[in-house]
């Protein structure tokens, strides 16, 4: 008897803990203030709104927005908001050949280093040719698209 509730307890204590780590909540909310990932580092900060999160869960990867309206001049950052690893890059074929040439030019074109939890990062669009520039973040076999729409300025 005593066998048998030694090991419904060790099994309760192993799925407690698989639910403490393993299935964390990331914090999806607008009050995370992503623009504090960037002091001191490049600029001061990047404007909330232009801030896109990065998450997961089990095989799926997770952005959010899934897309951003910036100006020409502008930045938009990144942040990685869970113990995964992600990386983002650019989908060259739905790219214009001027948006490929700035994007390598700045050197921005090639894969980001992988991201993981509180992980920033920031993408400068001076002098970018507005349009579409569409990417892909990649997370442990998940996928999540998004998009950056550059306007020129007014």
């Amino acid at each position: 008897m005593s066998i048998g509730i030694q090991s419904n307890f060790s099994s309760v204590c192993v799925l407690g803990l698989f639910f403490l780590f393993g299935c964390v909540a990331d914090d999806w909310s607008r009050d995370i203030n992503g623009a504090t990932c960037f002091m001191g580092v490049n600029r001061v900060g990047i404007e909330q709104d232009k801030v896109m999160r990065l998450g997961g869960g089990r095989d799926q990867e997770h952005l959010l927005p899934a897309q951003v309206e910036i100006y020409e001049g502008e930045s938009v950052g990144f942040v990685s908001l869970d113990h995964r690893l992600h990386s983002l890059s650019f989908l060259v074929d739905s790219l214009s050949s001027e948006m490929v040439s700035f994007l390598s030019e700045t050197k921005q074109l090639a894969p980001v280093p992988l991201m993981t939890q509180g992980d920033c990062l920031e993408l400068r669009f001076n002098g970018a040719p507005s349009g579409r520039y569409s990417f892909v973040s990649r997370g442990y076999g998940g996928f999540a698209y998004g998009e950056i729409i550059v306007q020129e300025k007014k």
